[in-house]
C-alpha cells in the first residue's frame, strides 16, 4: 500500500529586496573590491504590481540622440508576465524602440523567456523609470494610472533614469537584449533565488522526499540560467556571483563587474549636459566614466562649459589621475572648424589627484558644438616605450543647449577686448568630480 500520494512541482522565485521589505545592499561578492561609483541605493518602494508594457514619448533627445518614443517595462515579473510582453511585441513592431526596465524582480523562469523574446527582436534594453505626465510621480502605481497604462494608448512621459533598478529577475529578462546599456546612474542588481515547492494530495511528501526534489529542482535552475547567460553572450560567472548573495539581500552590479562579465562592454558611458549653480558661479557639466585598458578599471571624468563673457565660453576638462606617465599629451576637439582646437593644461591649482584642461572658445564655435550634437575628443601622448597611444571619444551636446539657457541669464557683456582669453589664473573652476554617478 502506498504511504502517501502527491505530485510535488517546483518553481523559483527571484523577489528584489528593495520592493519586497526594503533590504540593504550587499557587500561586493569575493573577488569584488568596493566600488566608490557604485550607484547609490534606491529608496524603499511600495510593493509594486505585476509588470506591464506600455508606449511612452518623451521631449526630443528624452531616450538619447533622436530617440524621444520607448517602451515602458515596469511592475513585478509574475507567473504570466512573459505571455503579456509577446503579445505586446506582436502589437508593436517598431524594433527600434529601446525598452526601459523598472522593476524588483519575480518570476525567474519568466524572465528567461522574456530574455529570448528581446534577443528574437534584436532588441536594445537600458534601465529607467517612466513617469507619466498625467499621473502626479507619487501615484504612478494607483488605480487610475495603472488603467491608464493598461488603455494601450501612447503616452505623454518623462524618463526618470537616476536611481532607477533592474534587480534579480529583471537583470536576467535585461541579459537578453541584443544591446545593453546600463547607466552609472541606476542599479543593476543580482542575488540568488528561491525555489518554492508545491505539492497536491491527501499526504504531504516526507522530508527526504521534498529535499531530494529541491536539490534537483535546484540543479536544473542552476543549468538552465548558466545556458540561457552563454547563449546571451554573458558570462556565467554574473550567476555564480549571484549564488553568493543571500536572497534576503542584493548586490549592485560594479562598472567593473558589468564589463568583466560582458554585461555591458563599453569604454565609454557619458551622461548628458546639466546645470549647476556653485558659490554664486553658473556653469554646465557632464560627467562620464572611461575605461582604463591596461589596469580593467574605471574612472570618471568631468567637462564644464562656462560663459565668460556673452562672446567667449570656456569647456574645461577634468578627471581623475591613474598614475600612468603620459609624455608630450595632448587633447583637442575636432569636428567644429577647418583645425582641431588645442586644450591647455593647468599644471597647478588642480585638486590631488587630478589633471584639468582648459579650451577658450569663441561664441561662433561653441554654437557650432550645440548644433552639431557632437564633436571627437582626442587624446594623443607617448605612453610606455614612448608608444604612440591616441584615446578619441564623441563627446555628445546632449542637453547643453538646455544647461546653458540658464548659464547664460547670469553671462557677462562682452568685454572691450572681447575674445582674448583669461589669464590662467582667472580662469574659472568646476570640480564636481566628487558627485556620485
Amino acid at each position: 500500500m502506498k504511504l502517501f500520494q502527491s505530485h510535488l512541482a517546483a518553481a523559483v522565485l527571484i523577489a528584489a529586496s528593495f520592493a519586497l521589505g526594503g533590504h540593504a545592499l550587499a557587500a561586493p561578492g569575493k573577488g569584488t573590491p568596493p566600488s566608490k561609483d557604485a550607484p547609490a541605493k534606491p529608496a524603499k518602494s511600495p510593493p509594486s504590481p505585476n509588470m506591464m508594457f506600455y508606449i511612452a514619448k518623451g521631449a526630443p533627445d528624452s531616450c538619447g540622440r533622436g530617440c524621444d518614443t520607448w517602451i515602458a517595462a515596469e511592475g513585478q515579473i509574475d507567473g504570466s508576465t512573459a505571455g503579456r510582453m509577446r503579445r505586446f511585441l506582436a502589437q508593436h513592431k517598431d524594433k527600434s524602440l529601446p525598452i526601459y526596465f523598472f522593476s524588483p524582480g519575480g518570476n525567474v523562469d519568466q524572465s528567461l523567456q522574456m530574455g529570448k523574446l528581446l534577443r528574437a527582436r534584436n532588441a536594445t534594453a537600458r534601465v529607467g523609470r517612466t513617469l507619466v505626465k498625467a499621473c502626479e510621480t507619487d501615484k504612478q502605481f494607483d488605480k487610475a494610472c495603472l488603467k491608464l497604462k493598461q488603455a494601450g494608448g501612447v503616452l505623454d512621459s518623462d524618463l526618470a533614469v537616476r536611481g532607477s533598478i533592474c534587480a534579480s529577475a529583471c537583470s536576467y529578462a535585461f541579459l537578453g537584449a541584443t544591446t545593453r546599456e546600463v547607466s552609472p546612474e541606476v542599479v543593476f542588481g543580482v542575488h540568488s533565488g528561491k525555489i518554492f515547492l508545491r505539492f497536491s494530495g491527501p499526504v504531504a511528501p516526507p522530508a527526504e522526499v521534498r529535499a531530494a526534489f529541491l536539490r534537483r529542482s535546484r540543479d536544473r535552475s542552476d543549468l538552465a540560467i548558466a545556458s540561457y547567460m552563454l547563449n546571451m553572450g554573458v558570462s556565467p560567472d554574473l550567476y555564480e556571483l549571484a549564488k553568493t548573495i543571500k536572497f534576503e539581500s542584493m548586490h549592485a552590479v560594479t562598472r567593473e563587474e558589468l564589463y568583466r562579465f560582458k554585461v555591458d562592454q563599453r569604454d565609454f558611458i557619458d551622461l548628458s549636459w546639466k546645470f549647476e549653480n556653485r558659490s554664486q558661479r553658473r556653469f554646465a557639466f557632464k560627467l562620464a566614466i572611461e575605461r582604463n585598458e591596461a589596469k580593467n578599471t574605471f574612472r570618471k571624468v568631468q567637462w564644464s562649459a562656462f560663459c565668460l563673457t556673452s562672446e567667449r565660453f570656456l569647456l574645461e576638462f577634468r578627471r581623475e589621475t591613474d598614475g600612468a606617465a603620459l609624455l608630450a599629451p595632448r587633447l583637442t576637439l575636432a569636428g567644429l572648424g577647418p583645425t582641431p582646437l588645442e586644450f591647455v593644461s593647468r599644471p597647478t591649482g588642480a585638486a590631488v589627484g587630478q589633471e584639468v584642461w582648459y579650451l577658450s572658445m569663441s561664441k561662433t564655435l561653441f554654437q557650432s558644438f550645440i548644433d552639431k550634437g557632437e564633436a571627437e575628443f582626442l587624446l594623443t601622448a607617448l605612453g610606455d616605450n614612448s608608444r604612440p597611444l591616441r584615446r578619441a571619444v564623441k563627446l555628445s551636446a546632449l542637453g547643453l543647449s538646455q544647461a546653458m539657457t540658464q548659464v547664460n541669464e547670469a553671462c557677462p557683456a562682452a568685454a572691450p577686448n572681447k575674445g582674448a582669453p583669461p589669464a590662467a589664473e582667472a580662469r574659472p573652476e568646476a570640480n564636481i568630480l566628487d558627485l556620485p554617478i
